[in-house]
């Protein structure tokens, strides 16, 4: 766990850091040598193919707690003293100046300390879900592009115990800052899959791994939530939140399942009904084992 204090804002190792991207500050400060700070533009960052960044100490220390490794913390020198002693020796841990880290990242930042880590290499989804006859519960995002969404898709399935999490095109990505905050670092304990083809996956998954697959829908055919009964081998398909579910794929489901709502309200949101679906179907699966 070696301990660096950096003397020089352009430090390589704080590239992962640099300008990283947020929707809530349009501007960002600089820092230049013997010139007062000023605001510019904010450039916007590509995403990094092999790190992601977290912020915070609470997701800091949920990513070390993790089996990923993490390549480096940033903090300043009274919380890099307060680190657990325990950090493995390939972590840097990287020391500015107090009140320094926002002329890195580029936004005013008032959690104290961030953490990059290296992407894992996603399991295939014959290798993520668990094979007949034992139960499952798994779930597939369709095109859920809202990072805050996905995030709280995330929690929820960590939180009701989802054996796996299946992503399609067009859905946000897992390791973004945004996701992993509103997680609260559940990506951590998922295996997710990515699904270049999202339909071909979903006839798979009934034909091979013998998952009664359920689309979430507002169809006035489908059946009440409190109608389905115990299914143990279930994936739940959720599609975006201003579209929802392409009919094809609603016609690889076995089920189309809906929450009755009264009639005046138009839907819940997409990671709230993630949440009722899995209670109901976890609720189910824990009662019958």
């Amino acid at each position: 766990m070696p301990v660096v204090f950096l003397e020089s804002l352009e430090d390589p190792r704080l590239m992962p850091y640099r300008n990283l991207p947020n929707r809530n500050a349009p501007a960002r400060k600089t820092f230049a040598r013997n010139t007062p700070t000023r605001d510019v533009a904010a450039p916007r960052a590509n995403r990094d193919e092999q790190r992601f960044v977290v912020e915070g100490r609470f997701l800091v220390e949920r990513l070390l707690a993790s089996t990923l490794t993490t390549d480096s913390i940033l903090t300043d020198a009274a919380r890099a003293a307060a680190l657990p002693a325990s950090i493995a020796a390939q972590t840097d841990i990287l020391v500015l100046p107090e009140n320094t880290i926002d002329l890195v990242v580029g936004f005013d930042f008032h959690r104290g300390m961030l953490g990059c880590g290296l992407r894992p290499a996603l399991p295939e989804v014959d290798d993520a879900v668990p094979a007949p006859p034992l139960p499952t519960l798994i779930v597939v995002c369709s095109q859920v592009g809202d990072p805050t969404n996905l995030g709280a898709i995330m929690r929820n399935c960590a939180a009701f115990g989802v054996d796996a999490v299946l992503l399609g095109p067009g859905c946000a990505d897992p390791f973004s800052r945004r996701v992993l905050r509103v997680s609260m670092g559940a990506v951590f304990k998922l295996p997710i899959c990515r699904v270049p083809a999202l339909d071909a996956t979903l006839r798979r998954l009934t034909d091979q791994h013998r998952v009664t697959l359920v689309a979430t829908v507002l169809d006035e055919d489908a059946q009440p939530l409190t109608q389905t009964g115990p299914l143990d081998r279930v994936g739940v398909v959720i599609g975006n939140e201003g579209c929802g579910l392409a009919e094809e794929s609603v016609r690889c489901c076995q089920l189309k399942v809906t929450i009755p709502i009264r009639s005046d309200v138009d839907s819940l949101n997409a990671a709230v009904a993630s949440g009722v679906f899995l209670y109901h179907f976890a609720q189910h699966q824990a009662r019958s084992s």
